[in-house]
């Protein structure tokens, strides 16, 4: 069984500040840091904030702290160091890829989104197709469930496809989404895979290779580390795609989607991550024994899962008694622990305030996805629902308190 109170432990916020007074369930939007990266960071910013990769020592010292931090994150996901960009973020990532494919695409070729995603997975296709007068293609959501059906993508796969966005799990309803039975259509139709795995990797940590997406992108500040983006293509699409980077750059396969320079300390503070997780398995399982940082990571991200679960299971069978419309499946099977919620009275940002007043953190709003809430009926986008996320370090007393709170704001069916 997962040791929730081991894993907080390990996060100065708990015992530090306002935030120990508080039940947090916006962690959709980002999550808190353990006091292993916090370490490294700092550590960083005392010792080696100098221009990396220099003759010196502090600046050698600063090349190999950044050098550290990749490999550390590329270990945790098993893949080649050679493969991953780290950028500002998942949005930048995805528009500077989005350029980067320009070559990929003629007029006339099609490129196919979903409804379901975050803006970040969507609008920079967008605004690719427009420059190379290429078309794009809407794979649509079912306007009750906002899910994805598969029969849909069949009917919109064609032999002018030549790239396919979708979301390992969407932001909003939750759904996870089959990413493997996806690639297997779109490879079989020649078509490049990018998934958005920003809502996913927070709940499971990605098996990168096993969902055959070509591209896997996912935000390191939503799971437990600084604020950047990590993206990480396969081979043959970092050789066909054109370079973003600076052209004497171009040569190393991780800089050709880099169009920023790096954030030395955030890059260098990644070991603290790999520490983490570490940290976490050696508590439950004992220490590590010829299982590779991807697996002991695999191993603790499974436990949290199952913890996650059963602490919204009774959050979902409260709900289903109040008056509001829950977006997604009402039971965990194939869900994240991460539910909107939309009150048939009043508004969604009424309930997030009653909740700050009862020292419980959630949001409202569209959280980027306004084109899904507007397939599925909602009006007023600013106002948008109520987004009610966990992670593994919640409580059942938390929840017992957001339960408490939402029967005394939201009235009986």
């Amino acid at each position: 069984m997962f040791d929730v109170q081991f894993a907080r432990s390990l996060f100065p916020a708990f015992s530090e500040g306002a935030a120990s007074e508080w039940a947090f369930f916006e962690n959709a939007g980002g999550s808190y840091v353990p006091a292993s990266v916090i370490e490294r960071l700092a550590d960083y910013y005392r010792h080696s904030k100098v221009q990396p990769y220099g003759p010196a020592p502090m600046q050698k010292a600063a090349g190999e702290a950044m050098d550290a931090g990749r490999r550390a994150l590329a270990d945790l996901l098993g893949v080649a160091v050679e493969r991953l960009t780290i950028g500002p973020s998942t949005t930048q990532n995805l528009n500077t890829l989005a350029q980067a494919c320009a070559p990929l695409l003629a007029a006339g070729d099609e490129i196919i989104v979903s409804e379901q995603d975050h803006e970040a997975n969507i609008g920079c296709w967008e605004r690719l197709c427009q420059r190379q007068h290429a078309v794009l293609r809407t794979w649509p959501v079912d306007a009750a469930s906002g899910e994805l059906d598969l029969a849909d993508l069949d009917s919109l796969l064609s032999k002018r496809t030549r790239i396919v966005a979708v979301t390992h799990s969407s932001n909003i309803v939750g759904s996870i989404n089959p990413l493997a039975r996806i690639a297997e259509r779109v490879h079989a139709a020649g078509a490049l895979l990018v998934a958005d795995g920003v809502s996913f990797a927070p709940h499971h940590w990605p098996d990168v290779d096993a969902t055959g997406a070509d591209v896997y992108c996912f935000s390191l500040y939503k799971t437990f580390a600084t604020h950047l983006g990590a993206m990480v293509c396969k081979p043959e699409v970092l050789e066909r795609i054109a370079p973003q980077c600076h052209w004497f750059n171009a040569a190393r396969p991780w800089s050709r989607l880099d169009a920023a320079g790096p954030d030395h300390a955030s890059i260098a503070a990644l070991t603290g991550l790999a520490e983490y997780f570490d940290a976490l398995y050696a508590h439950h399982f004992g220490e590590p024994d010829d299982k590779s940082l991807a697996e002991r990571a695999q191993a603790v991200a499974d436990e949290a899962r199952r913890h996650e679960a059963m602490q919204c299971a009774p959050l979902l069978d409260f709900l289903s008694r109040k008056r509001l419309r829950l977006l997604g499946r009402d039971h965990m099977g194939g869900r994240e622990a991460n539910l909107s919620l939309i009150p048939l009275a009043g508004t969604a940002a009424a309930l997030a305030e009653g909740l700050a007043t009862r020292r419980i953190a959630t949001r409202n709003g569209h959280f980027y996805a306004a084109r899904l809430l507007k397939a599925v009926g909602v009006e007023d986008l600013q106002d948008g629902v109520l987004r009610i996320s966990f992670a593994h370090y919640n409580t059942a007393r938390e929840v017992a308190r957001l339960i408490e709170a939402l029967d005394a704001l939201l009235p009986d069916q």
